[in-house]
């Protein structure tokens, strides 16, 4: 595994009864969202814009870009993940 100078402890899995680090402002923010609001507006947001981005490909983009927008759409996925395991 490479180790990474800013964030020391990625991926490195916590022990027993211990929690990981935030490694991101969002998930401290995520975190500390007692009612859910700042979840739901960042879900939201992360929605839209993927909808936004769907539709843009379905549209019909030339090859090189349908692969990178792909790309976007995999990553707005991962967000969605983020957030999602934050609730755990």
């Amino acid at each position: 595994m490479l180790s990474n100078p800013f964030m020391p402890n990625a991926g490195t899995p916590p022990q027993t009864g211990e929690t990981r680090p935030h490694l991101l402002a969002i998930e401290e923010r995520l975190a500390e969202d007692r009612d859910g609001a700042y979840r739901r507006e960042v879900t939201d947001r992360l929605a839209a814009a993927r909808a936004d981005l769907r539709r843009t490909i379905d549209q019909g983009v030339p090859p090189d870009e349908f692969r990178r927008l792909q790309r976007v759409l995999e990553a707005f996925d991962a967000a969605q993940a983020v957030i999602d395991q934050s609730r755990a």
